[in-house]
């Protein structure tokens, strides 16, 4: 096993044409080393067979052989020189083109050493979603059954192994290699061992399936309309049914018969009288049945010559000879019998003496309906009418159109596109299926106008546009040789809430779309991704895709694609949309550049905003980061002249006559005072004042007002469910989730029959206690407030008010958060309830109050941040109100109103706030003096086990510290976290305080079970 070349200078990545023998290959594997350790890297060393000589390169997913399986892995270099004595081949390649680029497996590289992630874990965030197979060794239980004697005793007995795995079976079939492993507990060689014995024995067989990836290209069947004349079309869809009324049908449709007699019909449509009547039942033909007619070829004179002789006699015949020659052509016999009162016998003696002559006319058939109508006459009576609208269908559609939309859009099935293709008519085909959420027709966007930019916007823009420079690409779209800086260079965007941060991203894109490269644009939260989504793809249609964790696979897995072969332009989308594969990356924006959501939580642990900063090196590309609250950190760099500090100190509100129409139509204002004045309420004063609903007076006051206006208010707070804990008043109890220790919350409510006890870390669930389960009492009562009890209790005591509750309970389906904020932002909604995911980057300018229902939930949090992150999550949550000419306000409540988190915010002022947590950072060497490092033990051991872990380790990194003589050093801990116990198991840890500490981390073996999470948002 072997590490690499640096990814900076992939072997091959400039000479694709030579043929390197070796590969290096990351495979993913169980990994028992620390991921500190020196073997973390681990790439593995394979033979490039002669068939794939030139054909891979590094980026590439390969299929290798591992061990006795088969393992997807990918090529991270080439080489001409084995580390190793013996190599395997390659057996061969999952995709001909690669997935990774040079820049990617560098950046890959980078987080691996940077965050002390293995290596194939950075490498899975940049593949596709869910697009690796893997092979999966499977045993099966064979016909030959263990008999007696080998399970009782002698040579051939079984072991107790043995037996254990043969019982695993029991009715299945086969069984998956790592179910028989996990069979003996944590004995996988013996496991191992009994089952090659059990292989040698004939009892069990060796399968080998490959399991497919979880998402890949979607294809539809796609249907083509061949047929060129009606008339053919007609004639094809006759030899698909047939019946005897659709015969007849078709046969008094021919051009070419009139009025034909029904003899005739019958005769050339084969069928019956019955079916004939049928139709005539039908309302679609009229039978006309058979009549006699007489004539006389004579003129007027010989007819009277032959009434005087031979016809004297028989005055019978001669007047009705006199009558039918009188007529001048044939006469119809009834009515030559009535008209005349002869009988039939004098018509007969006229018939034998030649003079008259009797002509027999066969009933006629007349087709009813004509034109279309005739034809789905016959369609329908040939079954064949749905078979015709698919057809008209495809002709409207230009002659295609996939089989979904037929069948859903005509009565056609998918039988029916068979009997289609088999008649000639049609032919089916495959074509790919772009998956992208943008195209469903509620998230259609018009096109955006662009507004005039406000003084400070455009001398923002003038010194962004100056980084990004105006060099632009060649026709060919290949990325030019040019030499990138050491650091890609920063831009800060501190701007106070409503200031245009969004416009001047967008310009930004503008202008690196017009040098033909890319873009990425991070939001920190789901919530922010449906509103910001509007924006760009109105700014720029059809160049714009979307990435947040809540589409599916396989819609992500087609905007990789789509970015990866050039299609898209910009990725808007939460954390993981910084690896999004756009080959000419120019600009990456990081908007809300504080939020803690930008911190991935599993392994590896990276920080989208750093990675941002790193890709963006590695591309040449330009970051901004945009905030009104920015991190401390960030805004020490941007201070010390390491980034770029811009300005927005003034707010552009819409026009209060034009609301958002204006601001869609880009009439907008700006205003130098537009922050909105924030009351603080305290609420110990509310409740010595006899006041103790969760509303203080002043903030009940301005929801009524703000109702009467017309206008819509949110309220705020950081906990959800009805009340936060339950507690035994007799014996203190608190009620506690089993397996994480910590309070249960009340969801729902008792009166509605859907009261329930929630964890918020596990999801455990327990119907609330009649009585106390540690001493018996029924004194059960509810603390706390969360946003269901902020919503019922505003029906309440505003039950005209239409409320919205907007937080993970109410979220969990996909499309929530964009359905939410289009109910609330289309004036559907008075009141938006919510939790954090409300405080950050909406746009509603119809809000002029916001209601902070309690400051205090995130004061006291033992961490080193908590001040910076409440001060960030009031002044973001007071920044939604005001944002037009309509003004607005905000009201904080609170027990702690001299707390500096809530005075700063009330005045705004990120600049005292900033000073103060600086210099109180500087004074405890807190970030950004040094920087921090959690390990993190997670054992169900219990807390003996972890605390011994922390010791031991403790005790390792104290020693190499002194052997280092690393200055300004400390480990802190062990010490059980603050959440200590989380689905089962305890949680210790040690935390690491360092200008360094990759330096100490690096130089020891960090034991398996410690997770290392390198520059952690909190220490929790």
């Amino acid at each position: 096993m072997s590490a690499g070349p640096a990814g900076a200078d992939l072997p091959g990545a400039d000479h694709p044409t030579t043929a390197w023998p070796y590969a290096e290959v990351i495979v993913e594997v169980p990994n028992t080393a620390s991921p500190a350790s020196d073997s973390f890297g681990d790439a593995f060393t394979y033979s490039i067979p002669e068939r794939l000589a030139g054909a891979v390169m590094p980026g590439h997913v390969v299929w290798v052989p591992f061990g006795r399986r088969r393992l997807q892995g990918v090529v991270v270099g080439l080489s001409m020189v084995s580390p190793v004595e013996r190599t395997r081949d390659i057996a061969s390649l999952v995709d001909d083109r690669a997935w990774l680029s040079p820049s990617g497996i560098a950046l890959a590289r980078w987080m691996s050493a940077h965050y002390l992630a293995p290596f194939h874990a950075c490498l899975r965030v940049l593949m596709p979603p869910g697009a690796l197979s893997r092979e999966t060794r499977r045993y099966a239980r064979t016909d030959a059954h263990p008999s007696f004697e080998q399970n009782a005793g002698g040579a051939d007995a079984l072991t107790s192994d043995e037996r254990a795995l043969l019982g695993r079976f029991g009715r299945t079939r086969s069984l998956a290699e790592d179910t028989l492993l996990r069979a003996l507990g944590r004995r996988a060689g013996a496991a191992r061992k009994a089952i090659d014995s059990l292989v040698a024995r004939d009892l069990l067989r060796l399968e080998a399936e490959t399991t497919g990836p979880r998402s890949g290209a979607k294809r539809e069947l796609v249907i083509r309309r061949i047929v060129e004349t009606a008339a053919d079309e007609d004639d094809r869809l006759r030899t698909i049914r047939t019946s005897p009324r659709a015969r007849a049908l078709a046969f008094l449709r021919r051009p070419e018969v009139v009025v034909p007699g029904i003899d005739e019909v019958m005769d050339g449509a084969r069928v019956s009288r019955a079916v004939l009547s049928a139709l005539e039942e039908a309302g679609l033909i009229t039978l006309t049945p058979p009549r006699r007619w007489i004539e006389a070829d004579m003129g007027a004179e010989d007819a009277e010559a032959k009434a005087q002789d031979p016809l004297r006699r028989a005055p019978a015949q001669a007047a009705l000879l006199r009558y039918v020659v009188a007529a001048g052509g044939p006469v119809e016999i009834d009515t030559v019998l009535a008209e005349t009162g002869v009988g039939r016998t004098a018509l007969s003696g006229l018939e034998r003496r030649g003079l008259v002559r009797v002509v027999e006319m066969p009933g006629e058939v007349v087709l009813i309906p004509r034109g279309a109508r005739a034809r789905q006459a016959e369609l329908e009576a040939r079954g064949v009418a749905a078979h015709a609208e698919a057809l008209a269908f495809l002709a409207a559609s230009g002659d295609v159109a996939s089989a979904s939309e037929l069948v859903r859009e005509t009565a056609a099935t998918r039988r029916t596109l068979t009997q289609l293709e088999e008649a000639g008519l049609v032919v089916s085909g495959e074509r790919r299926v772009w998956r992208n959420p943008l195209d469903d027709p509620g998230n259609a966007t018009p096109p955006a106008p662009r507004p005039e930019l406000t003084e400070d916007q455009a001398a923002a823009c003038e010194r962004i546009e100056a980084l990004l420079g105006n060099a632009s690409y060649v026709a060919t779209g290949e990325m030019p040789s040019m030499t990138f800086p050491a650091r890609a260079p920063v831009c800060l965007v501190h701007g106070v809430t409503g200031s245009g941060k969004t416009e001047l991203y967008l310009r930004s894109i503008e202008h690196v779309l017009f040098q033909g490269r890319q873009a990425i644009v991070l939001v920190p939260e789901i919530a922010l991704t449906a509103q910001t989504i509007q924006r760009f793809a109105g700014r720029f249609p059809g160049r714009v895709g979307l990435w947040h964790s809540q589409m599916s696979e396989g819609e992500r897995f087609d905007t990789w694609q789509r970015a990866r072969d050039g299609v898209l332009d910009v990725i808007v989308g939460s954390r993981s949309a910084v690896f999004a594969p756009l080959p000419r990356l120019g600009l990456v924006v990081v908007d809300e550049e504080h939020a803690d959501a930008y911190k991935q939580e599993r392994t590896p642990r990276y920080h989208a905003r750093e990675v941002a900063i790193r890709r963006a090196t590695l591309s040449g590309a330009v970051v901004i980061l945009g905030s009104a609250t920015p991190a401390v950190t960030s805004f020490w760099n941007a201070k010390r002249g390491d980034w770029h500090l811009l300005e927005l100190p003034r707010r552009i509100v819409v026009a209060k006559e034009a609301d958002e129409a204006g601001a869609r139509a880009g009439r907008l204002a700006a205003v130098d005072d537009g922050l909105p004045p924030v009351t603080i309420v305290d609420m110990r004063a509310e409740l010595s004042a006899g006041n103790t609903s969760i509303f203080s007076r002043e903030l009940r006051a301005a929801l009524e007002a703000a109702l009467e206006q017309g206008e819509q208010a949110i309220l705020f707070l950081n906990r959800r469910g009805r009340a936060t804990f339950v507690l035994c008043r007799t014996c203190g109890h608190v009620l506690k989730c089993p397996r994480c220790d910590v309070p249960l919350t009340d969801h729902g409510e008792r009166s509605r029959g859907n009261q329930v006890l929630i964890c918020h870390h596990c999801n455990h669930r327990e119907a609330p206690p009649m009585m106390c389960p540690a001493c018996g009492s029924t004194k059960i009562r509810y603390f706390g407030a969360g946003t269901e009890k902020v919503e019922s209790e505003l029906e309440r005591i505003l039950p005209a008010a239409r409320v919205l509750r907007w937080d993970a309970d109410t979220t969990a389906r996909k499309g929530a958060h964009a359905a939410i904020l289009a109910r609330f932002a289309g004036g559907k909604a008075d009141v938006l309830v919510g939790t954090q995911m409300i405080t950050k980057g909406l746009d509603l300018p119809l809000v002029t109050l916001v209601g902070v229902v309690s400051a205090d939930t995130a004061l006291h949090f033992p961490d080193y941040r908590a001040t910076e992150r409440a001060f960030q999550t009031l002044g973001q949550v007071a920044g939604r109100a005001g944002r037009s000419e309509r003004g607005g306000r905000a009201i904080f409540q609170t027990y702690q109103p001299d707390h500096p988190a809530v005075r700063f915010a009330a005045r705004h002022d990120f600049a005292g706030f900033y000073a103060a947590e600086i210099a109180f950072r500087a004074a405890h060497r807190y970030p950004p003096w040094r920087r921090v490092v959690r390990l993190e033990h997670v054992s169900d051991g219990g807390d003996a086990a972890g605390k011994k872990a922390g010791d031991a380790l403790k005790a390792t990194l104290d020693a190499e510290i002194r052997r280092l003589g690393l200055p300004q050093t400390d480990v802190v801990g062990p010490a059980p976290a603050f959440f200590h116990r989380l689905r089962g198991q305890t949680r210790w840890q040690l935390v690491v305080f360092s200008p360094d500490p990759h330096t100490l981390l690096e130089s020891i073996t960090v034991p398996v079970g410690w997770r290392i999470d390198v520059d952690p948002t909190d220490l929790l």
